[in-house]
């Protein structure tokens, strides 16, 4: 565990051109130590409010100084050929009526207002629970696997998924069936042949929620396999966690395939594309 050390400096920030300034704190940091295993490459800070500590929270200085109606964050986040983008204060009914309208979506895969909340149950974090993961192989059938119930991170500041160690053996092992892979140098991230391209490699069908909701998301290999056309190999946009950290982080490759609300408000986030809930008392 690291930590930080600086001065407190206040500045105005504006959303967009036109837009009322906000009058807000900042660490200047200028110190450091033992953040060496920390990775950031996205959006950072916009966690939700720890206990007794709002006034410290980006979202919610917007809303309490009248910038925004609502503490809702929003985020379509696209590989480096589109544009990605975050709103403030709402969301973008149109990403949900385009997802409804889908004919690749049946019914069973459409909730009552079209986003798959789910409870978050962290004071810091965006954090809900992983109950059940399953692996299908392109036109193969579901293969359960079997591993303990963890906590899950949704992190648009990492631009991999990583997944505890004593569960990311059993889960590569299904990944990398049949294929020729190694390490790439200094890192544990793989590299595999991949003659069939990405998108024959198997998908990954996760139960995410909490008590209130649970709901059957997908991690899909057009966004955890990354194609290098000059060696034709694929890289697998997938890590080990530290030993020491038992909680699966969901970054970038899994967020490519939603649209991502946070609520701040209502202490929940929703997720808006391809699903199933497997349970509601919403």
């Amino acid at each position: 565990m690291g930590y930080i050390k600086g001065g407190i400096v206040a500045d105005k920030v504006s959303l967009y051109p036109g837009s009322a300034d906000a009058s807000l704190q900042f660490i200047l940091v200028d110190h450091a130590k033992d953040l060496s295993q920390l990775y950031s490459d996205g959006l950072i800070g916009l966690g939700p409010a720890t206990a007794g500590r709002v006034e410290w929270n980006f979202m919610h200085q917007l809303q309490k100084q009248g910038v925004i109606d609502t503490a809702i964050l929003a985020l379509d986040i696209r590989d480096e050929s589109e544009t990605s983008s975050a709103q403030f204060g709402a969301f973008d009914q149109s990403y949900i009526d385009a997802a409804q309208t889908q004919s690749a979506y049946p019914t069973k895969y459409q909730s009552t207002d079209g986003i798959f909340w789910m409870p978050n149950h962290s004071a810091i974090h965006w954090e809900v629970t992983l109950y059940s993961l399953w692996v299908q192989s392109p036109g193969g059938p579901l293969k359960q696997l079997s591993f303990a119930v963890d906590d899950v991170l949704l992190d648009s500041g990492s631009s991999l998924v990583y997944i505890p160690k004593t569960a990311y053996g059993q889960v590569m092992a299904e990944i990398t069936a049949g294929r020729s892979c190694s390490n790439l140098e200094g890192s544990d991230q793989k590299k595999c042949d991949c003659p069939g391209g990405a998108s024959s490699f198997p998908t990954l069908k996760m139960e995410l929620g909490g008590e209130a909701a649970r709901h059957i998301f997908e991690l899909r290999p057009e966004t955890y396999v990354w194609y290098d056309w000059t060696e034709e190999s694929c890289w697998l946009m997938i890590m080990p966690e530290l030993a020491s950290i038992q909680t699966w982080i969901l970054g970038d490759p899994f967020l490519l395939g939603y649209y991502s609300i946070y609520d701040y408000d209502a202490n929940r986030v929703g997720l808006v594309g391809p699903a199933e809930t497997t349970f509601s008392s919403w």
